[in-house]
This record gives structure tokens, C-alpha cells and sequence, in this order.
């Protein structure tokens, strides 16, 4: 919004400030202008950012502060100096800049349309994550990143002079943006790249170099760049780290055109999904159809599926898909009675990012209109990989005939010049009119408001197609919505979409199969704030309860089909090594009341065997791949290759002469490694308070294990306890609900929805991370629970420390819940 105390433009030409000479006026903002300066006696220039006194808010200078720290960061407009100027009878405060000779991005873009190519975009990536490291280092944050701060200029005096530079200006919050919350630099980067991609049409992209990295920055940004839990990896806001696997995407492309086997170079490469990229051969190749609650999915019905990080939710849908399937050299989709359309959320993230307020009702149709609009393009691409393989199963009648339906749709459905391929002409249309909506959004200049396409018209686009389309005839189709979690996609954009893709379909079998990181980032309400009701509207596969619950025989025999699949498709692994069931052998305990009896002896407990480690997965399939990396690398894993290589089961290290067994090791350090990441889960959700809580329910399972014998045997073997069970549903304030949430959002507790309490209420049960269990010198033996009542609960939530030292003795918790609430009260009355 202009600042009406700003000056006239180039009111200031010809003015002086010391020894720099006000040329023209180069850009201007909420609080002040900006003029470039010449200094004539060394022939040199300066910005100069000149701000009225009205204008200046609290902590004005902010910006000095940061950018000082950052002097001599080549990426980094430098500051020179400010000091208070009079200009035209009138006092302002003047910050002298570098000056830069370019354009900021936004103008850069506007300019020069055809210069934002692959070179560009990852020059401009590769120095942005450069400045974030050295602002990481410092503790420094912009908070106000944007295409309008970031100059763009070229050096003709450098070895390679069409590399662009970059310089980023404008640090926030300060000045007029007192009152604004600060924005992410990570969001806003890929907010930015996003931008630049949509600029580049894919199919005019004839060289596969660049194919390959266009493709792969974009799931670099999706799954790199956004990602905010420490738990997935080290690169996660570690800039270092990014910039590593960037210059990694050549090397990549030169491997990918190595002629060799189908095969894994090393077992363990590409532990998660979207490190495979778009290798759909080798993401068939590893992938399993035996997981537990894979039979629920494909029901009838709109589901929600969730479990924890890792877990494989985005293997699932992505295997799913028809267009996956093709791309792969597979025809078994065909022969499915279902057809599965795959589209990612960021999609909708990036178009509206920022959404905090209620939405007027065409705001709202603008955001279902986009989304029509994205669902609709993923068709066109499936039908054009379909032809393209298999050209017999789509007609150019039927092509034609979707021409005729969309007629109707008269805004997206310009004719096909003569000769073109008329579903790459009508997605060329879906993309102009996917940033027109955009652009409307957000208010740009000269922005028309688009035609919106109605409610219903997925509804109605799945009806034509399964009546006119042979690929479609006879089959349900499922759209798979990868990714719709909040706060990414906000509740805001869920409420609204929820208006239609939550109700049971009517008219045409088409079915929304949702993905989301665990039930608490799913908002169940529409935007008329009616509550969606599961089992009635949609049902959920949570694959971490899937995991709890589930009989031992499936997670095992998912699990070592997952793992032998990797083991069978590895270069150099010996026949010998691929069943893991093999390598790991058998666990030394019979039960896990033995078990739980060693423990309670004191004498050394040793937790390996194939069992155990099936006992340590709650879903976390990647948890449980990294585990067994683990133990590889303790023997080499060029041992492998050969008969003789390594002794079977796994026991002692050869690395080392300590007698370790190195599957005990492995698991104890995955366990402690885990419980260090809960520390390092952000502050604003909570990371170090989750981290007290779980080891205040470590320690107090273990005291009930040492102390306490479980009454549901007549053994009376040890209380063995890894789950949380409430007498009552408790009535969560604020604070509890967001710590609760984040203790379910991360994973460190999972839900058991299928759960009652003793006394019949209807209540979560809460089990401890799985791979937890060792951490804690517990069992994964589900028979006992530690149990809570609803103040025992909520003492837990907000007070971990003194619930761990006061639990046992329930006379001195109740007293301390008592003062505490006492001097709450007390409080409230001052």
C-alpha cells in the first residue's frame, strides 16, 4: 500500500547527500524512495534509500543490524552508512547501498521472459542457498523475501560473464512492517523458483539434461527445500546441505545415461520415495502391494490416509497411479477396475500461500476453479502418456469428443491450431488460465476475474469420461491428493475444497484418496464449518495404527518384501544375503515376558533378531531401511558379495575388538538418534517440551516395569507398558492442544483409533514411537498400559519434568496438581 508521505517521483534530482549527487529515482516502497547517487570526483554510484520521518517505525533499523552482520557476503547489498538530510526544507533519514546495476527479479522477469531458462533458474537457486548459509551461521533470518528484493545483474569482468549475480536487499521486519508476521525464507524461495519454473514449458524442452533437471528441481523444491521436520534428514534448513544435493543433479542425469543393469547400485540408495525422482522402473521395482491396509484404500470410498513420516504414503499413491505405472514399462493398470490420477498439494500451496482470513465466496470458486483446473490437467497428461505408449487406447474420436465437452468451458478451450497435439494445446491453455486465476488472487494489475468452472465439475469430467473414454469405461477413478496437510495447505483452502471432495460421489464412481501427515493436520469441516463425519463421508487408513494393530505374519512379510526386494535388485549382494529374515536370525528371548524379567534382573538385555526388528516398526518404513543400512555398513558392505563374505546371523563387528553386537548397537542408536530429533523439532511446535514428555513417559513405563507386576497373567510377569490409556477423553486448553497435536503430527505418539478405555469411554490410545522402545529398556508387548486420568494427562502435557519425578507416589502428584492450580488461580485473580 503507497505511503502518502512518499515525495513525488524524482522529486529529489539534482539534491546532494555528502559527496553523492541524487541522479534519478530507481524504485520505491511502503516507506520510502529509493534514488541512485554519483559521486563525480571518484566516479562512482550508491543506492540511496531516502525515508520520511512519518514514516519511521520502531526498530527502523532492523535492516542495518542484519545486513552489518552479513558485510562482505557477496549475495548481500552492502551497507555504507545513513545519517539524517534535508531535502527540500523537509528532514528524512538517508541510507546509502551498494548500488547495483540490474533489475530486481520481478522487472528481470518482465523484461527478459526468454532469459529464465534451466542455467538461469539453478544459478539463481545455487546463490540464494549460498546467502542462507552464511544468514544461517549468523543466527540472521530476511523475513520478507521476495522477486521484488532480489537485484539481478550481469559482470562482464568475471571468467563467465553469463552467469548472473545476485544481491538481496530489503530486510525485514522493520519500518512500516511492524505489524506484519514474518514469512519464511524457505517458503519464499520456493515460492519464487515455483515461479520461475512456470515460466518454462517442459514440452519445449527437447534436451534430456534438462528435462532431467527441471523434473528434479522440482521435486527438490517440494521435497528439499519445504520440508520442515528434522526428522527426515540432515539437510532439512541446512543450506550446506541443499547446495550439495543441487550440484548433485548433473551427476545424477550422467549416471541415469550409464548403460548398466536395472539394479541398485547399493542396497539402501533412495531410502524414501521422492529421492527416486522420476526412475518410475525402479520405484515399481522396490515397492510392495502387502501392506497392511492396503485393501482398505482401494475401497469405495473417499479415505484419508496418514501414518507416520516415512511410512511410505507417497510411495502408495505414486505406485497407484496409471501415469507411474506407463512411465515405468507397465501395463497391470490397465487391467485394474480403477484408474488412479496423481497430483501433489504444493501445487496449491505455491498459488496460495498465504491465506489467514475468512474468504469471500469468489475468492473461494477461485480457489476451487484452480483446483478444477489442476485435476483436469493431470487427466490430459495421463491420456497423452497413454497414447504415446499405447496409441490404439485413445482415439483422436475421443479426443475430439473431450473437445466438444469442454466446449461449455469456452475460457479454457481455445481451438487447436491445425497439426498440434490437441491435449498438449488444451494443457498450454490450462496453464495460462491456472496463473491468470493467480494473478486475480493476488490482485495484479489489470488482472480480469476468470470464468469459474462450477462445483461439480470433476463430477461431471469423471461421468463424461467413464462414458465416452474406453480407457475409463467400466472403472472408478481415484484422485489421489498427495500431501494435504496443514498449515501448508491451510484450513482455509481444506474447508473449501472439503465442499465437494468429501462427499460420497453421486452419478460417477470417482473417489478422493487424501494423504496427509497424521489426523491432526486434516481439518474435517467445509466451509459452512460443517463437520465432515468419518465412516460417513470418508474413512481413514492410519498405516501407523495399521502397524500396532495388525498381525505380526503381514508386517513381517510386508516388511521383508520390502527389504529382500532391495536385497534381490542390489549389484554385488550374493545370493547368498537376500532374505533378511536370514541375516538377522532369531531373537534371544522366547517372550517378551523373558525379556521384560532380564530387564528387571539388571543383567545386560540385548535387543536384535529378524522379530525385534519387525517389533520396531511403527509404519516408519524408512526408519526401519535406515536401520538396516546401519547394520551393513557395521560389516562393510563389500562383504556381501561374496559366499564366504560374512557369517550368518549378524552378531560382532569386525571393525572392532569390543564385543559389541552390532544389531543392538544399531538399534540403540537409531532409538537415541530419534529421541535427539525430537529435541530439534522447531520451537513454535514445541520440540523441546515433545522431548521432555517422552522421556518422562520413558522413564515412567520403565519404573512400572521394574516395580510393578502385570495382574493379567497368573505368572504375574512385569508391568510392560509402551501405550498411553485415559479413563476419560481429556478437554484439551489451547497450550495442551497444540503440544498434543505436535506430539501426534511427529510421530512420537500414534494413535490407536480403535482403542476403548477400561471404562468403555470412547478415547484415543497413545503408543510410544516404536523404535523408542529400546531407548527406554522397554518391551513392545501390548498387554498393559500405563493409565491416566484426564489431570494426569494434561500435568504431563504442560509439566514433563515434576510428572516424572512425582508419578509414582500419586499422593504428592495430586498435591503438586493442587498448588498448581492454586497459584494459576491466584494469578488470574491479581
Amino acid at each position: 500500500m503507497a505511503n502518502k508521505n512518499l515525495p513525488p517521483i524524482n522529486h529529489f534530482v539534482g539534491e546532494r547527500f555528502d559527496d553523492y549527487e541524487l541522479t534519478e529515482e530507481i524504485g520505491r516502497g511502503n516507506i520510502g524512495v529509493v534514488y541512485k547517487a554519483y559521486n563525480e570526483s571518484i566516479e562512482h554510484y550508491r543506492a540511496c534509500k531516502i525515508i520520511p520521518h512519518e514514516n519511521l517505525r520502531p526498530n527502523w533499523d532492523i535492516e542495518i543490524k542484519k545486513v552489518a552482520k552479513l558485510d562482505g557476503i557477496s549475495q548481500i547489498a552492502s551497507y555504507k552508512d545513513h545519517d539524517e538530510i534535508v531535502l527540500k526544507n523537509v528532514q528524512y533519514k538517508c541510507i546509502l547501498w551498494e548500488y547495483v546495476n540490474g533489475d530486481n527479479l520481478r522487472d528481470f522477469i518482465r523484461k527478459n521472459p526468454n532469459d529464465i531458462t534451466i542455467e538461469f533458474i539453478s544459478a539463481i537457486t545455487d546463490q540464494i542457498l549460498q546467502a542462507f548459509s552464511v544468514m544461517n551461521d549468523r543466527g540472521i533470518s530476511h523475513n520478507d523475501l521476495h522477486s521484488g528484493n532480489i537485484l539481478i545483474y550481469y559482470d562482464t569482468g568475471l571468467i563467465n560473464p553469463d552467469i548472473p549475480g545476485i544481491k538481496i536487499t530489503d530486510f525485514g521486519i522493520g519500518g512500516s512492517h511492524n505489524e506484519l508476521e514474518p514469512k519464511d525464507d524457505y517458503k519464499e524461495f520456493a515460492r519464487i523458483l515455483t515461479e520461475l519454473l512456470e515460466l518454462i514449458d517442459p514440452s519445449d524442452l527437447s534436451d534430456g539434461k534438462f528435462i532431467f533437471f527441471y523434473d528434479n528441481l522440482v521435486d527438490f523444491i517440494r521435497k528439499k527445500i519445504l520440508e520442515t521436520d528434522p526428522m527426515v534428514g540432515t539437510f532439512v534448513r541446512n543450506p550446506r546441505e541443499l547446495v550439495k544435493i543441487l550440484k548433485q543433479i548433473p551427476d545424477k542425469y550422467h549416471e541415469k545415461n550409464i548403460p548398466k543393469s536395472k539394479k541398485l547400485t547399493r542396497p539402501f540408495d533412495y531410502l524414501r520415495c521422492e529421492q527416486i525422482g522420476n526412475s518410475f522402473e525402479l520405484l515399481q521395482l522396490l515397492y510392495s502391494q502387502n501392506f497392511p491396509g492396503y485393501d482398505d484404500l482401494l475401497t469405495r470410498n473417499n479415505t484419508i490416509l496418514t501414518g507416520p513420516r516415512g511410512c511410505g504414503k507417497t510411495t502408495v499413491f505414486r505406485n497407484l497411479s496409471l501415469k507411474a505405472q506407463l512411465l515405468a514399462g507397465k501395463t497391470e493398470g490397465f487391467l485394474e477396475d480403477y484408474i488412479a490420477i496423481y497430483y501433489h498439494c504444493n501445487d496449491l500451496y505455491f498459488a496460495f500461500p498465504y491465506i489467514r482470513s475468512k474468504l469471500g465466496d469468489n475468492q473461494r470458486k477461485a480457489i476451487i476453479h484452480y483446483f478444477n483446473l489442476s485435476i483436469l490437467y493431470e487427466i490430459f497428461d495421463l491420456l497423452i502418456e497413454t497414447s504415446n505408449r499405447y496409441a490404439e487406447t485413445v482415439s483422436k474420436n475421443e479426443i475430439n469428443n473431450i473437445q466438444y465437452f469442454l466446449k461449455v468451458y469456452y475460457n479454457i478451450n481455445h481451438p487447436s491450431p491445425e497439426g498440434t497435439n490437441v491435449l498438449r494445446h488444451l494443457m498450454s491453455n490450462i496453464v495460462r488460465e491456472k496463473k491468470a486465476v493467480r494473478d486475480w488472487f493476488n490482485k495484479k494489475r489489470h488482472a480480469k476475474m476468470p470464468y469459474f468452472l462450477p462445483l461439480d465439475f470433476i463430477k461431471e469430467i469423471s461421468s463424461f469420461l467413464q462414458k465416452n473414454v474406453q480407457l475409463f469405461k467400466n472403472k472408478s477413478i481415484f484422485y489421489l491428493l498427495d500431501d494435504y496437510s496443514l498449515p501448508t495447505i491451510s484450513e482455509e483452502i481444506q474447508r473449501t475444497l472439503n465442499d465437494f471432495i468429501l462427499f460420497p460421489s453421486e452419478g460417477s464412481e470417482h473417489f478422493y484418496k487424501i494423504s496427509t501427515e497424521s489426523i491432526v493436520t486434516f481439518c474435517p469441516r467445509n466451509s459452512r464449518d460443517k463437520m465432515m463425519i468419518e465412516n460417513r463421508e470418508y474413512v481413514v487408513v492410519d498405516l501407523g495404527s495399521y502397524f500396532i494393530q495388525g498381525h505380526s505374519s503381514v508386517i513381517n512379510d510386508f516388511l521383508s518384501d520390502v527389504i529382500n526386494n532391495r536385497l534381490k535388485n542390489s549389484e554385488k549382494i550374493d545370493e547368498k544375503y537376500h532374505d533378511i529374515k536370514v541375516i538377522l536370525g532369531d531373537s534371544p528371548y522366547k517372550s517378551y515376558n523373558e525379556l521384560a524379567r532380564e530387564i528387571r534382573s539388571g543383567n545386560k538385555v540385548l535387543y536384535y533378531g529378524w522379530s525385534t526388528v519387525v517389533d520396531l516398526c511403527s509404519g516408519d518404513v524408512a526408519n526401519i531401511l535406515e536401520l538396516i543400512k546401519r547394520m551393513f555398513e557395521a560389516v562393510g558392505p563389500e562383504n556381501f558379495s561374496s559366499q564366504d563374505g560374512v557369517d550368518l546371523p549378524l552378531k560382532y563387528s569386525p571393525k572392532t575388538n569390543q564385543p559389541v553386537h552390532l544389531q543392538d548397537k544399531a538399534i540403540r542408536e537409531a532409538g537415541n538418534e530419534f529421541l535427539q530429533k525430537i529435541g530439534s523439532i522447531p520451537e513454535e511446535d514445541c520440540g523441546s517440551q515433545l522431548k521432555k514428555i517422552t522421556e518422562s513417559f520413558g522413564s515412567i513405563a520403565n519404573w512400572y516395569l521394574m516395580n510393578y507386576d502385570s495382574k493379567n497373567e497368573d505368572q504375574n510377569p512385569p508391568h510392560q507398558a509402551y501405550r498411553i490409556e485415559m479413563r476419560k477423553a481429556p478437554e484439551l486448553d489451547p497450550t495442551s492442544k497444540k503440544i498434543y497435536n505436535n506430539l501426534i503430527k511427529y510421530g512420537i505418539f500414534l494413535r490407536d483409533l480403535r482403542g476403548k478405555s477400561i471404562r468403555g469411554n470412547v478415547v484415543d490410545r497413545l503408543y510410544l514411537r516404536r523404535i523408542l522402545v529400546p531407548t527406554f529398556k522397554l518391551t513392545h508387548s501390548k498387554r498393559d498400559p500405563i493409565q491416566l486420568d484426564e489431570d494426569d494427562f494434561l500435568f504431563l502435557l504442560k509439566n514433563p519434568d515434576k510428572f516424572k519425578d512425582l508419578f509414582p507416589n500419586k499422593k504428592n502428584l495430586r498435591k503438586t496438581m493442587m498448588d498448581d492450580k492454586q497459584m494459576s488461580f491466584e494469578a488470574f485473580d491479581d
